[in-house]
């Protein structure tokens, strides 16, 4: 059976005993900042696109704000503004994904202990 990690790093197999070792082996990675940014990086980045497009699109229906911005516009300040939205909503995105999929993971783990307390045939 393929795994689900071809669509989405960020997801993890529907399975629940698959999931836990999917996951064992990749929640300590993905609790450091470089793996959780590069991680969630598409989805700031699907969100800053609009941005840049709005910012753009406004010299077409404000000429008012198109004359103002001209005088005043600083690239390096736009550039700098995006990647720091990206970043932030991508990192945060990170963020909880990992913690979803820390809660699905204790929640599996007590249920199969819960299991494993009560024996195999329901009694306590």
């Amino acid at each position: 059976m393929p795994s689900s990690d071809y669509l989405c790093r960020m997801t993890g197999p529907r399975d629940d005993r698959a999931f836990l070792d999917w996951w064992a082996g990749r929640r300590d990675g993905w609790r450091r900042l470089g793996p959780a940014l590069w991680a969630g990086l598409p989805v700031g980045a699907a969100l800053s696109v609009p941005i840049l497009l709005n910012f753009f699109a406004g010299r077409f229906w404000y000429r008012r704000a198109d004359a103002v911005g001209s005088s005043q516009f600083q690239p390096l300040l736009l550039v700098v503004a995006v990647a720091v939205i990206a970043g932030f909503t991508g990192w945060l995105y990170s963020r909880m994904q990992w913690e979803r999929n820390e809660e699905r993971y204790q929640r599996i783990r007590a249920g199969l202990d819960g299991d494993a307390d009560t024996g195999s045939d329901g009694e306590s």
